[in-house]
Order: C-alpha cells, then sequence, then structure tokens
C-alpha cells in the first residue's frame, strides 16, 4: 500500500492526536497512533484510554483498505523539520514495514496491527446535541478551569458542569473555596440539558481551540461520552458521572457594598505579598475604607511582614475581610478587563469578582470564599 499526502497536513494531524497520547503508557500500543485507510481517506486516531482524538484527510492511495499503528512520537519528530512538500509512505501489508519517502530522504520504522490498538465508541449512537459557537466553548472552559476541584472524593467537582437552559448556555466549577460561573444568554434550545465535562478534556480544548473562531462545534454527549466535533476533528471523552452540586446555592444574592480597582494593580500587589504570607494558609487581609484598600500578608513565624495600600472607587462601611492569595490571584488572573467590580457582604461572606467591563451576551462570576481572621 502506497499513501500520499503533504507533509505538513500530516504534520498537522499528529501534533493533534500527540496531545492525547501520554509519555509513559502501561499498554505498549498506546504510544502509538492508529492509520486507517478507508475509500481515498485517511484517519489519524491518538488515544489515552480516557480521551481520543480522530481526524481525517482526503489522500492519494493505492491498495486496500488497511489499518496500521506508527509510534506518534517518532513519525511527528521525522516530519517537524521537513519542508513542504509532497511525501510517500510505503506499508508492506505482510511484515508492518513502513517507508516514509521525502523529497531528500528515505526513513524506515515497523508498525503494529492495527487490529490492537483501541477500539473507539460508535459515533452514530444516539446522542444529545448542543451547538456552541467555538469561541464561546474556549472562553468558557477557559474561564471555569480554574475552579475545578482536586479531591477525588467528589468526582462531580473536578469537572466542569456545562448547564444548557432554555434560554441560556452556564459553564460552572466549583472546589468548595472559589467558584466560577460563566453564562452565555445568546445560545438558546428547546432540549434543556447538562453534563459534566472532565478537566484534561477542558484542558484539551483550551489547548486546541482558538478564542478567535467564531465556527460552530457539535457537542453531543450520553449518560457515558461527550463528543466534540469541528471542521478538523473528533474528540471523544468520558463523562464523570454524578449529579453536580447546587452551585447557585453559595453565591450571595445581596451583596451590598461595591469596590472598582484596577484589576492588574491588585493583582501585582497580592503576589509581592504573597512571598510575605505564612505558607500554610497563605491569608491576606484586606482591609477597605474611604476609597482606600490596603493588603496586610504577615508570617510570624519567620518573622515576615508585607503592606500595600492602593485607591479604589468603594461605596460602603469600613470592613476587613480575608483571603488565600493564591485564590484570588487566580481569580483575577482569570479576568481580562482593566477593571475588576468586587462585591462584599461582611467578613464571613463569600465576595464576587467580575469584570467592570461586561461583554455583550456573557456574564462571568467568580466567587472567593472568605477565610477566617484570629
Amino acid at each position: 500500500m502506497t499513501i500520499n499526502i503533504s507533509s505538513s497536513v500530516l504534520l498537522n494531524c499528529m501534533q493533534l492526536v500527540n496531545r492525547v497520547i501520554a509519555p509513559n503508557n502501561i499498554m505498549p500500543i498506546l504510544d502509538n497512533a492508529l492509520f486507517k485507510v478507508e475509500d481515498s481517506k485517511l484517519t489519524i486516531i491518538g488515544t489515552n484510554l480516557e480521551n481520543t482524538i480522530i481526524t481525517t484527510k482526503e489522500i492519494e492511495t493505492t491498495g486496500p483498505n488497511f489499518s496500521i499503528a506508527l509510534p506518534a512520537k517518532l513519525i511527528t519528530e521525522t516530519l517537524r523539520s521537513f519542508p513542504e512538500q509532497n511525501i510517500e509512505i510505503e506499508i508492506n501489508e505482510e511484515n508492518m514495514e513502513v517507508i516514509i519517502k521525502s523529497s531528500t530522504g528515505k526513513y524506515n520504522l515497523i508498525g503494529l496491527k492495527g487490529d490492537g490498538y483501541p477500539e473507539n465508541i460508535d459515533l452514530n449512537q444516539e446522542m444529545r446535541h448542543l451547538i456552541i459557537p467555538t469561541n464561546q466553548l474556549f472562553t468558557g472552559v477557559s474561564n471555569t478551569i480554574i475552579s475545578t476541584s482536586v479531591d477525588a472524593r467528589r468526582p462531580a467537582m473536578t469537572g466542569i458542569f456545562i448547564d444548557m437552559q432554555e434560554d441560556k448556555l452556564i459553564f460552572a466549577a466549583t472546589d468548595a473555596h472559589k467558584l466560577t460561573k460563566n453564562t452565555f444568554s445568546n445560545i438558546k434550545t428547546d432540549d434543556p440539558c447538562s453534563f459534566i465535562m472532565p478537566k484534561k478534556t477542558a484542558l484539551l480544548i483550551k489547548s486546541i481551540l482558538s478564542n478567535n473562531d467564531t465556527k460552530e462545534v457539535d457537542v453531543s454527549f450520553n449518560e457515558m461520552n461527550i463528543i466534540i466535533k469541528t471542521d478538523e476533528f473528533t474528540m471523544i471523552s468520558k463523562q464523570i458521572e454524578g449529579k453536580y452540586p447546587n452551585y447557585n446555592a453559595v453565591i450571595p444574592k445581596d451583596n451590598p457594598y461595591e469596590l472598582i480597582i484596577d484589576r492588574e494593580i491588585l493583582n501585582s500587589a497580592i503576589r509581592r505579598l504573597m512571598v510575605y504570607a505564612n505558607p500554610a494558609t497563605c491569608l491576606i487581609k484586606m482591609s477597605v475604607s474611604n476609597n482606600t484598600i490596603e493588603l496586610r500578608a504577615q508570617d510570624i513565624d519567620t518573622s515576615r511582614f508585607g503592606m500595600e495600600t492602593m485607591t479604589c472607587q468603594y461605596n460602603g462601611d469600613d470592613m476587613m475581610i480575608g483571603f488565600r492569595a493564591t485564590q484570588v490571584a487566580d481569580v483575577l488572573s482569570n479576568i481580562d478587563s482593566q477593571n475588576v467590580r468586587i462585591k462584599l457582604g461582611d467578613s464571613s461572606r463569600a465576595a464576587i469578582f467580575i469584570p467592570n467591563e461586561i461583554k455583550e451576551g456573557e456574564d462571568l462570576l467568580h466567587l472567593v470564599m472568605p477565610m477566617l481572621i484570629k
């Protein structure tokens, strides 16, 4: 069998599937990508058993339909330094020998029979579908991924809850200390539905998709799996089973005090003070009064102390509240507006961080639970 294909096209395909191929696999065949040739189409598949990426390209080929597993890293590294050119891949179906011919060289390797590669789920099975603009899927998972939990005892909270209601699409995540809710009001459906996307899948989406792409993505799911289809690839992921907690219940209905401050100035100050805080708690105390914020961090064990003062716009009573600095820094780094609006109630009530400049059709809310101040 012979395959003729552009080196850059094949490289792009290999870079896609390599994103799910783990560096150290218990099953040696998972170090490989599966090449399937059917009716002048080349389908390349990579998997780590939890996530699978499939990409298909039209090719010129001679010979019958065939499948072979080839070492993914080796193929990718071979192609990476090629200039754009047409390459020829010869496959001996009896001994699995593969010869890659370029304009200047020839490379020999041995593959594995494709029938030993893990099977995929049936892509034609009955699924529920969501059609989401690519940039909104990217934004939703990018904004909420910082609030996913790492506690394996509560598996539902280790993923992102995607909730399609009749008049809006909501991405939500919480680790019980912070919460993120990203709402898009320009997406509607007659079939409300929801599922929990694993964090690893969300990280893959964030690394592959673009915030500038306005094309639509077909997101389908059933009780077991999630399938994400674009023009370039299909991604298959196992869904997290279980019921997601009522995240709306922890969002304060009325935080009467509000301050507005330059996001980068506040974030930079918090990151400077983090190294002066107690490593065990990373506590930073924030005092607000007379349009002024005072931040304090202290580690008694090492006699370290840091303080920063900055101006803000504030309407409310004087108050002091404590936060884990790392959580606030994560939230501030995930807001892209120049100013951030912080809604407060009292020292025991969760604070709400929202962009001061809100995009049309989108709402973003970050919630951070306060820490006890002794």
